[in-house]
């Protein structure tokens, strides 16, 4: 448990430090007051999901992308 975002950050960040990989903020939410909504704070590998070309007129070019589809996922709620 976690008393504030600021320290479950810092201690995703010094965990995944140590096993060389990069944790991205994917999501975040505040409480609005409105039922059902509350603050949290959904983290994911920077790898995550697929390569998604933005541009369809272009040649395709022989380079590697850094998305491997990782399923990491780390969700923190208050």
């Amino acid at each position: 448990m976690f008393g504030t975002r600021d320290e479950l950050l810092g201690w995703v960040r010094k965990v995944v430090f140590r096993l060389d990989f990069v944790v991205a903020i994917l999501r975040s939410g505040k409480e609005t007051g409105a039922q059902g909504r509350k603050t949290y704070v959904l983290l994911g590998c920077e790898r995550s999901g697929k390569y998604r070309k933005y541009k369809t007129n272009l040649e395709v070019s022989i380079t590697g992308t850094r998305k491997c589809d990782c399923l990491f996922r780390l969700r923190g709620n208050q």
